[in-house]
């Protein structure tokens, strides 16, 4: 959300029977934010939600001069902050540092009074470093990694009940797994994740990865039985298979599956039989086998699109999948489609078989549907 102060007007005109509230904060401080936001916001507001990438929001004595001196009848207050760097004036070593960054929310009487509990979790393997967030996290998007989270103190039952809202789930994977069979303090729960997304960040070698103790902790904290669909969208990084076979077989309603082609076709396709949309990503896209590209020597044959390949892939995919619906081709790297592949798509696909399809060709990505 842009916001000046020439653009701006007074909510309480525009909206006067505004009473719920959500904005994103992104380069805006606190102070700017409450001249030309919050003060103009009407003062019968009922709930006020608010993402922002900056540390300044993480202080409760602000908040509370600004919610209690405006909206008296504010029942439901929202706040997430998510930095991927740590700011280097921030101490986060151990759980008193988290308690001492919190303190100003849950040691409030006014925050007590309304039951707003805010948590933080630290965790440098993460892509987001630090994310502060009230109790329970309020919307439907979290990231995180399984273990190492260090995190401010609060009772097993709130961090227990405190991702119920959670149905998007992404786990970061990384290779230090020295505190994964030593975590008591792991009282995280995410009851009704529909979407779960992978992302790596390994570095070694995927088959001295601990699958099987990973896949156990996992189950501990995500239930697994309401996911529709599995994503693991990064086509240059390493996945565990392992891992991903154990997920498969153990995600009973699973439809939809995002993998790289490399890492699809290490997977046991028997678990994946229901499947009604199938999306794999390359890296880059050739029109003729073997690749006439000058990043063939720097790939493997699995992340290269051509073709011959997508028609062997539409032929396994109606033979393999009965309920499959979609299948979707993406193609990551510089190389895109052009005016002849479309030519061929035309010929190949639509004519000779009868496959209709969409190629959206700035975004490198073809849907044939079946």
């Amino acid at each position: 959300m842009v916001l000046s102060l020439n653009t701006i007007d007074d909510f309480t005109t525009l909206v006067p029977h505004l009473i719920y509230f959500r904005a994103k904060l992104a380069e805006i401080s606190f102070t700017v934010a409450t001249k030309i936001l919050f003060l103009r916001l009407p003062s019968n507001l009922r709930e006020l939600s608010l993402s922002t990438w900056s540390i300044e929001y993480a202080n409760g004595d602000l908040w509370e001069t600004v919610l209690s001196s405006k909206f008296s009848h504010l029942k439901h207050f929202h706040l997430i902050i998510s930095l991927d760097q740590i700011p280097h004036n921030y101490v986060t070593a151990s759980h008193a540092d988290l308690d001492n960054i919190v303190k100003s929310f849950n040691q409030s009487k006014y925050f007590l009074d309304h039951h707003w509990n805010v948590l933080i979790n630290v965790n440098e393997h993460d892509r987001l470093k630090l994310v502060l967030h009230t109790v329970p996290y309020p919307i439907e998007n979290f990231q995180t990694t399984l273990y190492d989270i260090r995190r401010c103190t609060s009772s097993p039952l709130t961090i227990k009940s405190a991702y119920r809202y959670v149905s998007k789930l992404n786990l970061v994977l990384h290779n230090d797994l020295a505190s994964l069979s030593n975590d008591n303090n792991e009282y995280r729960y995410f009851p009704n994740v529909e979407q779960f997304s992978l992302y790596s960040n390994l570095m070694n070698d995927c088959r001295q990865f601990q699958s099987i103790e990973y896949f156990k902790n996992l189950k501990n904290i995500v239930n697994l039985s309401n996911i529709t669909l599995l994503n693991c969208p990064e086509d240059t990084r390493q996945y565990p298979i392992e891992l991903i076979n154990l997920l498969l077989n153990h995600i009973p309603k699973l439809k939809s599956l995002i993998v790289p082609y490399r890492l699809y076709t290490c997977l046991k396709t028997q678990s994946i039989y229901n499947l009604k949309s199938l999306t794999l990503i390359f890296t880059i896209y050739s029109s003729i086998s073997p690749p006439a590209t000058r990043m063939r020597h720097l790939l493997t044959s699995h992340q290269i699109l051509t073709n011959e390949l997508i028609l062997e892939l539409i032929q396994t995919s109606l033979s393999l999948y009965s309920e499959l619906q979609t299948l979707t081709l993406i193609v990551r790297d510089l190389d895109s489609f052009d005016n002849q592949f479309s030519e061929w798509l035309k010929t190949k696909i639509l004519i000779e078989k009868n496959i209709l399809y969409d190629l959206l060709m700035f975004d490198k990505i073809v849907r044939f549907y079946f």
